[in-house]
C-alpha cells in the first residue's frame, strides 16, 4: 500500500476536514518538492490523497501524527542488496523503523531484499512476524517481482534526510521505492498474489471513516495489519494474529457491534463477494490433538452452536453445520471448519504420494493403512495412486468429511463402526476406501480378522499425526505385510534433531520388531522435510522401510 510521502518540515497549505469529508485542491511543500493534491479525503489523523508526480496521478495514503511528532509520516521500502540484508535489518528494528515483512526481490546482479520502511519511528521490531503470518507457519521468502517508483522522485537532499533519520551512514546500493505491498492469499488451497492487498486497503479505509480516539495509536494499527487469508468457499480465515494485539483489541472494544460487523463484512466483500463467514484460525495446538480439532474464532457469518468435541452430532445437525472444501492436486477436500482442521501447507506431501511408485498390476489387491485418516488427508492421495485404503479415524466430523469427499472424488468408500463385523468389508471389493470408525489399536486385530490374504497385501502404513505419530508405531509394523513395505512416520522436529530422530524411529521399530517376533530388516530411506510447523520446528515424513528390498 503506497503511502504519499513527506517529512519533518512539510505542512499542509489548507485545512484537513473530518468525517471523510471531500477538500478542494491543496499543496503540501517543502522547499523544492510539490505534490499537488487533486483531492482529500480526510480525517483527523488519517488522509487519502489523489496527488500527481512526474505528471502520473498517484493515490496514497497520508498520515497526520504532527501534534506529537511534528512531522508527516512516511511509508516505503528500501531495496537493499542481500549482502547488506542483515546491517540494514538490525539498524530499522533499533530504531523501529521495520514496518513489514522483507521480501527478496530478483535481478541481473543476484538481486537483494525489500524492506518495509516507517520514519514514524514507532512501528513494533514484532511487525514482521504479525504482519505477515500464515495459518500453519509455512511460508518463507516469497520472491516477488516489486512494483514500485524507484527513489520515488526524492530529491537528493530528501534522500539524505531520509538515510539519517533511519540511522543509515552509507547508502551505497540501497533505493528507496514506494509502491503496494502484495499480500498473500489463499483461495481454494491455492496461492494468490494480488497486486494489491484487499484486506489493507479495506481497513486503512475504515479507519479513515471510523479513526480512533487517540491519533497517536495510528501507527500501531497500521504497523499490524494482515497480509495473508485463505479463503474456501464460503469461508474467509484471517491468520490468528490479526487484530491480536493490545492497541487493536482496544480499538475495536471501542466500537459499537453494529459497527464491527460493518468492518468484517467489509473485508468479506474485498475478497470476495461470494464469501459469508469470517473467522480467525487461532494456532494449531502443540499438545497432543488426535482429533484435529480446530481453533477457530468465529467473527462475522451464521454460525451454528458449536457442540461439546465427544458429542456424536444428528444427521440434521451435520447438515446444518458450516462445511468448506479445496481442491489440490486434482482432489477435492471437505471440512467443517468449527470441528476439524485443513492445513495447504500438506500439498508438498500430498503431491509426493501421487509421485510413488503405483501398486504393482496383478490379482492382489493393494492396500496402504492411514492410521488418522482425518477428512482424507492423505487418503485420496493413495487411491488416486491406485491403491485401496483401509482408513482409521475417531472424529466423527472427519468421517463424514472423508465420505462427502470420497464422494465428490468418484472413490467408493463406507463406514466400519466398531460394532461391525469386519468381514462385511473384506467382501466389498468395489470399495476404494474403508473407513473404520473407532481407534487405530484395533487395527491389527482388524486386519488379522480380514484374513491373510488380505494383510499380504499392506503395501504401505501412514501415519499422518502432528505433533508425533508415536502412539501408533506399534501398530504400523504389525499392519505390514509379512514380507514388508513402507511406514510413512509423521512427526514434528526441531531442525537440529532431524537426523537424530532417524535413529530414533529405526530403533523403535526394531523394538517393536524383534517384540513381534521377526526379524526384518529396517531402513530410514528418506526424510522428507514438509514445512515449518513453528520456528526451529519442521513437519518431517520419515519414510521407513520395513523387509524387503526395491520395495
Amino acid at each position: 500500500m503506497a503511502v504519499a510521502r513527506a517529512v519533518a518540515s512539510a505542512r499542509w497549505d489548507c485545512s484537513v476536514g473530518s468525517g471523510g469529508s471531500a477538500l478542494s485542491s491543496a499543496c503540501v511543500s517543502e522547499r523544492r518538492v510539490d505534490i499537488c493534491v487533486r483531492r482529500v479525503f480526510a480525517c483527523a489523523a488519517l488522509a487519502q490523497v489523489d496527488f500527481e508526480r512526474g505528471g502520473r496521478r498517484v493515490r496514497g495514503w497520508v498520515a497526520r501524527y504532527e501534534v506529537v511528532f511534528g512531522s508527516w509520516s512516511a511509508l516505503f521500502s528500501l531495496v537493499v542488496p542481500e549482502a547488506r540484508v542483515r546491517e540494514v535489518k538490525v539498524l530499522l528494528e533499533a530504531g523501529g523503523f521495520l514496518a513489514g515483512k522483507i521480501r527478496r526481490v530478483g535481478g541481473s546482479d543476484g538481486g537483494g531484499r525489500c524492506i518495509p520502511t516507517s520514519l514514524v519511528g514507532c512501528c513494533p521490531t514484532s511487525t514482521s512476524t504479525t504482519a505477515s503470518t500464515s495459518d500453519n507457519g509455512d511460508d518463507g521468502d516469497e520472491n516477488d517481482d516489486v512494483d514500485g517508483d524507484e527513489d520515488a522522485n526524492f530529491g537528493d537532499e530528501e534522500k539524505e534526510r531520509i538515510f539519517q533519520r533511519l540511522g543509515i551512514q552509507d547508502r551505497h546500493g540501497i533505493t528507496i521505492i514506494t509502491l503496494n505491498t502484495p499480500g498473500i492469499g489463499t483461495h481454494n488451497g491455492r496461492k494468490t498474489n494480488p497486486s494489491e492487498n484487499p484486506l489493507q486497503t479495506t481497513i486503512t479505509t475504515f479507519l479513515t471513516a471510523n479513526p480512533p480516539e487517540d491519533p497517536t495509536i495510528l501507527p500501531t494499527l497500521l504497523s499490524a495489519l494482515p497480509k495473508r487469508y485463505t479463503y474456501t468457499p464460503p469461508l474467509l480465515l484471517l491468520p490468528s494474529a490479526t487484530f491480536s494485539t493490545p492497541t487493536w483489541q482496544s480499538y475495536l472494544g471501542s466500537l459499537p457491534h453494529e459497527l464491527r460487523q460493518k468492518l468484517y463484512s467489509n473485508l468479506i466483500a474485498a475478497v470476495c463477494e461470494n464469501a459469508t463467514h469470517l473467522a480467525l484460525l487461532r494456532p494449531i495446538p502443540t499438545q497432543d490433538n488426535t482429533i484435529r480439532a480446530p481453533k477457530l474464532t468465529p467473527l462475522y457469518g451464521n454460525f451454528p452452536p458449536l457442540l461439546p468435541p465427544q458429542q456424536l452430532p444428528t444427521r440434521s445437525e451435520l447438515d446444518e453445520a458450516l462445511w468448506t472444501s479445496a481442491r489440490q492436486s486434482g482432489i477435492v477436500q471437505i471440512w467443517a471448519p468449527g470441528y476439524t482442521m485443513f492445513s495447504r501447507g500438506n500439498i508438498k506431501e500430498k503431491a509426493r504420494i501421487l509421485r510413488f511408485p503405483p501398486p504393482a498390476a496383478g490379482a492382489e489387491t493393494k492396500w496402504v493403512v492411514d492410521m488418522y485418516a482425518g477428512i482424507g488427508y492423505f487418503t485420496f492421495s493413495y487411491a488416486k495412486l491406485g491403491y485401496r485404503v483401509l482408513a482409521w479415524e475417531i472424529n466423527h466430523w472427519s468421517v463424514e468429511g472423508l465420505l462427502r469427499g470420497a464422494g465428490e472424488n468418484g472413490v467408493p468408500a463406507r463406514v466400519i463402526l466398531p460394532h461391525q463385523d469386519v468381514r462385511v468389508a473384506a467382501e466389498r471389493e468395489q470399495e476404494g476406501v474403508v473407513v473404520f470408525f473407532e481407534d487405530n489399536k484395533n487395527a491389527p486385530a482388524r486386519i488379522a480378522g480380514m484374513g491373510e490374504g488380505l494383510r499380504g497385501g499392506i503395501e504401505r502404513v501412514n501415519l499422518g499425526l502432528l505433533p508425533t505419530s508415536r502412539g501408533s508405531w506399534r501398530e504400523a509394523v504389525r499392519a505390514l505385510a509379512e514380507q514388508g513395505g513402507w511406514v510413512h512416520v509423521h512427526e514434528n522436529v526441531g531442525i537440529g534433531e532431524i537426523d537424530g530422530m532417524a535413529g530414533q524411529v529405526v530403533r523403535a521399530f526394531e523394538g517393536f520388531e524383534k517384540e513381534r517376533g521377526g526379524g526384518r530388516k529396517i531402513v530410514c530411506e528418506h526424510v522428507e522435510r514438509v514445512k515449518t510447523f513453528a520456528p526451529g520446528v519442521m513437519h518431517c515424513v520419515f519414510d521407513i522401510r520395513i523387509g524387503g528390498e526395491g520395495l
